[in-house]
């Protein structure tokens, strides 16, 4: 998948969740965790991630 944006800010300091068999970082029992920190992603420049079927990846700037 493509992500591109022109009107969007960068984003600086992002963290990265992914959801989906096999792809989720937990913790006890239901504490997701994020499997990247600190990510750069330019939306303008446009940003690409392998999705696979029935997953989803959710990018924030939000760390509470």
């Amino acid at each position: 998948m493509r992500i591109e944006c022109p009107g969007w800010e960068r984003f600086r300091q992002a963290i990265r969740y992914r959801y989906g068999e096999g792809l989720m970082r937990t913790e006890g029992d239901h504490t997701l965790l994020p499997d990247a920190t600190g990510l750069r992603i330019d939306f303008r420049s446009g940003a690409e991630y392998d999705m696979p079927g029935e997953s989803m990846i959710l990018l924030t700037e939000q760390n509470d």
